[in-house]
């Protein structure tokens, strides 16, 4: 991914880039142009997946099919369903499509990557799309699949409780990024009188915005919210931390250390422990900043250890060579950051 800033003509576009009604901005394999770049200026486009000459054997692989991503976004900004009921269905249809695709199409061993906004073209979209399925993969561990889907569900529903904020695809509302907590309490209460909706989900749904140390909404504390609201409460702040669109935006990995700095205050450690375990801070194909080389690309990341990537080393004495940081005696080589400019050489 390039900042727009960092594109030039004759950059070739990686990955498909979306509008938020679903429209293909740009197509995978276009040249960009001049022109090109100066509509997606004027538009906000703020960033570009493009192909980099040397890596071409390394393609990363979306976590969720196109298809599910489009249908899941359509879903959000179209029209209502005509029921609670029909709501409610739709949801846990497309949380068992996430589960699938989390189950069958990824290894164990792989690091979450989040669901980046070219692919939805709506950064409310990237965001909650992006709970659901880091929800999903991180509490694996903490209860069974079943009841995992009944949480990351409530994930869906939430934004049904402010539909013209994810039709203009805001994220970031309040003082703390986060939307007022007052609507998806009452969309909670709402949705709890419709009969197929698991109880789980209701209480996700409801409990989401307390905190650990009970300064949230509602005023429970500790362990006496809602396993499932435990997890995404903290899920939805690393996100929207992510995806706001008020320009105070976070990178992945500032995001995941602002959670873990929430760690027995505002959210249980087990659960940032969770996150932390899971997710990526750099995706595959970014270009970083590592001492005390210089600049490596990220080709993989595991569970378990995602901050210490297996890395290839494009600048420095073993330029070229690759080497996962997660490795004994590889202490001294820390990740510093992305890497904002064109060439390292």
């Amino acid at each position: 991914m390039l900042p727009l800033a960092l594109c030039q003509p004759g950059d070739v576009v990686a990955a498909e880039v979306r509008t938020a009604d679903g429209r293909t901005l740009l197509r995978q394999g276009m040249e960009l142009t001049g022109d090109v770049l100066r509509l997606l200026d004027r538009w906000g486009v703020r960033e570009i997946p493009v192909r980099w000459p040397g890596f071409e054997d390394i393609d990363p692989e979306p976590w969720l099919p196109d298809d599910l991503v489009r249908r899941v976004t359509a879903w959000w900004t179209g029209t209502p369903p005509r029921s609670d009921a029909d709501l409610v269905e739709q949801a846990f249809s497309f949380i068992g499509e996430v589960g699938e695709a989390v189950t069958d199409h990824r290894p164990l061993k792989a690091a979450l990557e989040l669901v980046p906004v070219h692919r939805t073209g709506n950064p409310a979209a990237s965001a909650w799309l992006s709970a659901a399925l880091l929800l999903m993969r991180a509490a694996s561990e903490d209860a069974s699949p079943e009841r995992v889907e009944q949480w990351a569900a409530a994930a869906l529903l939430a934004p049904w409780a402010d539909p013209a904020a994810m039709v203009r695809g805001q994220v970031g509302d309040g003082e703390d990024g986060l939307p007022r907590p007052e609507p998806v309490l009452a969309l909670a209460e709402r949705l709890q009188t419709v009969e197929r909706i698991p109880a789980p989900t209701v209480a996700t749904l409801a409990q989401h915005r307390a905190r650990w140390d009970g300064r949230g909404v509602p005023p429970l504390k500790g362990d006496a919210i809602y396993r499932g609201a435990q997890w995404l409460g903290a899920i939805q702040v690393l996100t929207h931390l992510i995806f706001r669109t008020d320009g105070q935006a976070l990178a992945p990995h500032e995001a995941l250390e602002w959670v873990a700095g929430g760690a027995g205050s505002d959210f249980a450690l087990p659960v940032v422990q969770g996150l932390t375990r899971t997710v990526a801070p750099y995706a595959a194909g970014q270009v970083v900043r590592i001492s005390p080389e210089g600049v490596a690309v990220v080709l993989e990341a595991t569970v378990g250890f995602p901050g210490r990537p297996r890395v290839r080393l494009l600048s420095g004495p073993e330029a070229g060579s690759e080497v996962n940081l997660a490795d004994r005696g590889q202490e001294t080589r820390i990740i510093q950051g992305p890497y904002t400019a064109r060439d390292w050489q």
